[in-house]
């Protein structure tokens, strides 16, 4: 596929599986060797760091597979999951900020070989992705395994749960926006501490705002349930969106810019996911009169077209990784990755 001149993977240290560097990432052999499954709350969360402890928040206690889930993946009927995605017209072109500067509409280009937008999401999307992201997170380690020792063998050196988070969400939120995969070492030991409550707050307030969680993060104009739930809160759709714009992604867009460029030192391949985290913001910052609802549309239904076999969104993902209990390394990059994805509606939209 199309490679951006200005990413170098040979020498990143990294491969786009999620592999990063050699012989600083030797596997720990507790990687995985407790079983956690049936523990009653949070034991090991990155709020309590301490010994070495395994890789946080890899583990999770076992679900059954509900019946939601498995529609999503075998494309039965009920709510639309596991239908084709609708022909919504909006696949990613570049706006007018990126015409013209090479490296930036590189980047935007190679998105549309690895997004796709799904179909209309309900709240059968939104059960079902909180279960399948139960098995993500016991895969995660298969799937990743030198950026999950790399975690683990952070939260035994760094005793410090704010830059093993803030590190890896940023790894997370390069990998989603950017496609580009950044050595979690070198990020967290290059983070500094006092850039992560900002950020951390922003994060929860994204989360946590009504104009993403109302509808069980879902957006559906065309669906009358919806629209009558969201007159609790919202007088019009474009309403929610603005707010969904400039209330609940702009500071985020903001926080997320000094600990980006912080990154900068750490290599060459940061300055994709920080060009993009500063145009995020200029987005956010613009005046949204006619527009917006169509753009937050596109941020609600986009997803990873590599990683889900059911139709289901990234910001599901988002919430489901944000909610999962204990919230450690993994949950963190989780939540950096998918909100990169849903930034990139927004970049890459028209």
């Amino acid at each position: 596929r199309f490679e951006p001149p200005f990413l170098h993977r040979a020498n990143m240290g990294c491969t786009h599986s999620g592999g990063c560097g050699r012989s600083a990432f030797a596997p720990h052999s507790r990687l995985l060797s407790e079983d956690h499954s049936g523990y009653p709350g949070p034991s090991s969360s990155t709020s309590s760091v301490q010994g070495r402890p395994t890789l946080l928040g890899a583990v999770s206690k076992r679900q059954e597979v509900n019946a939601d889930v498995d529609m999503a993946c075998r494309g039965g009927s009920g709510s639309g999951i596991g239908k084709a995605p609708q022909a919504l017209g909006k696949c990613l072109s570049l706006p007018k900020q990126l015409r013209g500067k090479g490296s930036l509409e590189g980047a935007v280009s190679v998105a549309r070989l690895r997004i796709k937008f799904c179909g209309m999401q309900s709240s059968s999307h939104h059960r079902a992705a909180a279960t399948v992201y139960e098995s993500e997170c016991r895969e995660f380690a298969r799937r990743h395994p030198k950026v999950a020792a790399a975690y683990a063998r952070l939260a035994g050196e760094l005793h410090d749960a704010d830059r093993l988070a803030a590190g890896a969400f940023l790894v997370g939120f390069s990998l989603g926006v950017a496609d580009v995969n950044i050595d979690p070492v070198a990020v967290c030991k290059k983070m500094k501490g006092e850039d992560w409550p900002a950020l951390e707050q922003a994060i929860s307030n994204f989360v946590n705002h009504p104009a993403v969680v109302q509808c069980n993060g879902t957006f559906e104009p065309d669906n009358p349930e919806s629209m009558q739930e969201m007159a609790t809160d919202f007088p019009s759709v474009q309403a929610r969106s603005e707010a969904f714009l400039h209330g609940a992604l702009q500071p985020l867009a903001e926080a997320l810019t000094r600990p980006l460029k912080d990154l900068r030192r750490v290599g060459s391949e940061a300055h994709a996911p920080v060009s993009l985290a500063v145009l995020l913001q200029d987005i956010c910052c613009a005046d949204w009169s006619a527009g917006a609802e169509r753009r937050v549309c596109d941020a609600f239904r986009i997803a990873e077209k590599a990683e889900r076999k059911a139709d289901l969104a990234a910001l599901h993902f988002v919430l489901a990784a944000w909610r999962r209990q204990p919230r450690g390394a993994v949950q963190w990059h989780h939540v950096g990755q998918n909100l990169g994805i849903v930034c990139l509606a927004l970049i890459g939209a028209c």
